[in-house]
């Protein structure tokens, strides 16, 4: 979210996170700018844009780890100048 924030190419851009406990989950909710320039399928399928692809993605996976070990889900989504991720965590 950051690097993508960062490459967004806004002056300034910002990252927003939301953690919100509810009866027996943890939702978070993570949104940042994109470069309106990659294409929504890119976006859609978390592909790099980094010519060392196989170097990177660790964190995608890794939440999604985190999410099948807390019976919980992860959701990406695109809009036309951000992007988002849904988390839901079971306690």
């Amino acid at each position: 979210a950051l690097e993508a924030a960062e490459k967004s190419g806004e002056k300034s851009p910002v990252v927003t996170v939301g953690i919100r406990p509810q009866q027996d989950y943890l939702f978070i909710h993570v949104t940042n700018p994109v470069n309106s320039k990659i294409s929504n399928r890119r976006h859609l399928k978390l592909q790099t844009t980094k010519e060392d692809a196989g170097m990177h993605g660790y964190g995608t996976k890794i939440i999604q780890n985190i999410a099948i070990k807390n019976q919980g889900s992860v959701r990406y989504r695109k809009w036309p100048l951000c992007g988002g991720c849904n988390v839901i965590l079971g306690r």
